[in-house]
């Protein structure tokens, strides 16, 4: 098979010359208005009026509106603070009375656990020998002698103290030495039913309550000194009375000592 050729024209060179320079005025206003668009973006409009900034008296009108936020938040974040503090506290003792209880049943030895209020912890132990009193034996064999489990310790950035209404202990086993005392048996069941309470300074009391006696079951209640819907000053679990839907739990605000029974429960 055999191709023909096509024949060739040359183009002249005016031709040529100017096509280019057509080709050139078009590439240079494309450029040109990429540019502009892009300098449109990327420059800082021109002030209109006054020059940008604060003056004087927008700068001390704000501060004055976060001075006023800061003296109507603090009281209610510093309320907030020590509510957690004291809550962090009861949360961990809760803790610290079902770890008591399991380790009971766990070991097949009494353990106790007891407040000290001149150390300001609540503290545990296992009471091997069975004699309510904390006297290991260095010499004897690990676990085979009284030990320590743990202890929770009061809040010390914050004025919270053992005691409430109604006295530190409710009921528990008497010891012969220091307060009454939690103790958990082997079986699971607590030796004596009762309660431990603890207050701060803003009229807040808590109780920490094991019962009943079979299942020794760990509650946390806080004291209401003036319930509105009518019901007697004690110490209630975190809830909402059925026929008034009003909060059990009222909390007191700052002062009023650790009584709790100021109203503000």
């Amino acid at each position: 098979m055999f191709f023909r050729a096509m024949p060739f024209r040359a183009m002249p060179f005016r031709a040529v010359l100017s096509r280019f320079s057509t080709m050139r005025a078009v590439t240079a206003r494309d450029e040109s208005d990429l540019r502009s668009a892009l300098g449109s973006a990327t420059e800082p409009r021109a002030a209109t009026g006054r020059q940008a900034g604060f003056t004087l008296i927008e700068l001390l009108g704000t501060v004055g509106i976060l001075m006023l936020l800061a003296v109507v938040g603090f009281p209610a974040l510093s309320n907030w603070v020590d509510q957690q503090r004291i809550l962090g506290f009861v949360n961990d003792g809760s803790v610290q009375l079902v770890r008591a209880r399991q380790e009971a049943i766990q070991r097949g030895v009494p353990v106790v656990v007891q407040p000290d209020v001149d150390a300001g912890v609540l503290e545990s132990w296992a009471d091997v020998d069975d004699d309510l009193t904390f006297d290991p034996d260095p010499s004897a064999v690990n676990r085979t002698t009284d030990y320590s489990i743990g202890q929770v310790m009061l809040p010390t950035q914050s004025v919270v103290v053992f005691g409430g209404p109604g006295g530190i202990v409710a009921d528990l086993t008497v010891m012969p030495e220091g307060l009454n005392a939690f103790v958990f048996e082997p079986d699971g069941s607590i030796r004596q039913t009762g309660a431990v309470r603890v207050s701060d300074d803003r009229g807040n009391s808590f109780e920490l309550r094991v019962e009943p006696k079979a299942t020794a079951k760990t509650r946390i209640l806080k004291y209401n000194g003036a319930p509105s819907w009518g019901g007697s000053a004690d110490y209630y679990e975190k809830g909402n009375v059925p026929s008034t839907g009003a909060p059990t739990w009222v909390w007191g605000g700052s002062g009023g000592g650790a009584d709790g029974g100021n109203g503000n429960g």
